[in-house]
């Protein structure tokens, strides 16, 4: 396989090494960016795009960031048995239940056999890792930025859970979560003061949406990932537990101000320029004790008219119990809905990716993707505690692992296009897929230390 994709690749490379680093890397930071704002598009916007059309404009902006990812000739490597392995094992049950379940499949599966792989190729043959995360943080970063900016002008913070500019606090606690890893890597483990600073800022900005939205999933992952980031520190980097519980302090203490500053931005700003909400939520603005109550009660399940897991969970228990009932080996079309007593018809979604996996391509393809997750995970932690990798993205890529499994616990995020977590997320894999002969240090290429 990497010798076919060797011939077709070298083809485009002949274009692509035309092109200086530096406007390689521009075009590769804006092609990531095209997916995370497609992603906006289709959360914000209250209208229906078909899976297919959905793959078919994601598969265009994966193939710029193959073309801007190449820089010269590539040649076949050496993967990781374990992780290749399964990977390809999963895809290629996934593209079985295309053909036997449903053809909806088959876009999504020819993605995961197919483009990832080829994107993985080519950066095991660079192996500068960090000018590929540092790509990924721009392309999503910066469009989360603009989206909290006109969201906190435009958008007023009333008596319901904040959305933003998004249709529901889901998809607004999803976009949150897609980006946290990457910003907690950079505020924990950052090459400057003012590169932390920056990234303790953005932080701010995201505890404060994931409390204005009263989103209890998007809140114990954010912490989750923070706190994950800290013990990576104080075990692994040897960081003074002092100087951790410092950054711990102040940056609770910053995004306390910061989040009563975006109110109080919010509350002007609303006054003056045109609101944008959507149908159902109300216009009565509230103030920070107010919504610091409404939070609370959120977490605390108090906004439930009945007690007991069911509801707290929002009757993802019983969701996933009829998911559970309902597995078999060849999986469920989209058209086979999930019913409920509590929630009636919540279509083929399981609210939780392991079981959604399991649901679509049968049992095996939903028990070799979690397989999967944890082999990569334990690798991940090897990387960490070997150090075999350079700029901290070691470290980047586990806090991302985390974050993922905080919020696919609970959200059904199979589709990479639609879930910036999960594309994120397979981007890991660049690194994964390289058998470990290639972490030696004197091997991975710092030539692009100005990057």
């Amino acid at each position: 396989m990497q010798f076919v994709l060797c011939c077709i690749l070298n083809k485009c490379a002949t274009i692509t090494a035309q092109l200086d680093e530096k406007r390689r890397e521009f075009f590769l930071s804006c092609c990531f960016g095209l997916i995370s704002i497609t992603s906006y598009i289709y959360s914000i916007f209250p209208i229906y795009v078909h899976l297919l059309y959905k793959c078919i404009i994601g598969a265009v902006i994966m193939f710029g960031i193959l073309l801007c990812s190449i820089e010269r000739e590539v040649k076949p490597v050496r993967w990781s048995k374990p992780i290749t392995v399964l990977w390809f094992m999963f895809g290629i049950l996934r593209l079985s239940s295309g053909i036997v379940t449903s053809i909806e499949f088959i876009p999504l599966a020819c993605i995961w056999l197919i483009a990832f792989p080829s994107i993985f190729l080519v950066w095991n043959n660079r192996k500068d890792y960090n000018v590929l995360f540092k790509s990924l943080y721009h392309g999503f970063v910066y469009p989360s930025i603009a989206f909290f900016c006109i969201s906190i002008l435009f958008a007023p913070i009333g008596t319901e859970a904040y959305t933003g500019i998004t249709v529901n606090p889901n998809s607004l606690g999803q976009h949150l979560v897609a980006i946290v890893a990457l910003v907690v890597a950079r505020f924990l483990y950052a090459a400057n003061k003012k590169e932390q600073i920056e990234n303790g800022i953005i932080f701010g900005v995201i505890v404060s949406f994931a409390f204005f939205s009263r989103s209890r999933t998007a809140t114990v992952t954010i912490a989750g990932t923070f706190l994950a980031g800290m013990l990576v520190n104080i075990i692994f980097k040897k960081k003074p537990f002092r100087q951790t519980l410092a950054d711990l302090i102040i940056i609770i203490a910053g995004s306390g101000l910061i989040c009563v500053s975006l109110w109080g931005i919010n509350t002007l700003s609303v006054k003056y320029l045109p609101n944008f909400q959507h149908y159902e939520q109300k216009t009565e603005t509230e103030n920070p004790k107010k919504i610091l109550n409404n939070y609370i009660d959120r977490i605390e399940g108090n906004d439930k008219h009945e007690s007991g897991i069911e509801n707290y969970s929002s009757g993802r228990t019983g969701i996933w119990e009829e998911v559970i009932r309902k597995l078999n080996i060849k999986g469920h079309p989209s058209r086979d809905h999930i019913i409920t007593v509590r929630n009636g018809d919540v279509g083929n979604n399981a609210h939780n990716v392991f079981l959604q996996f399991a649901y679509d391509h049968g049992v095996f393809a939903g028990i070799l993707f979690s397989v999967l997750y944890i082999v990569a995970l334990f690798k991940c932690f090897l990387l960490v505690k070997e150090k075999k990798h350079s700029a901290g993205i070691g470290e980047e890529i586990l806090l991302v692992q985390i974050a993922y499994l905080g919020l696919s616990l609970f959200t059904s995020t199979n589709l990479p296009f639609l879930y910036e977590t999960s594309f994120v997320y397979y981007f890991t894999y660049a690194i994964l897929f390289s058998d470990d002969s290639f972490w030696d240090k004197s091997e991975i290429s710092v030539s692009r230390k100005g990057k």
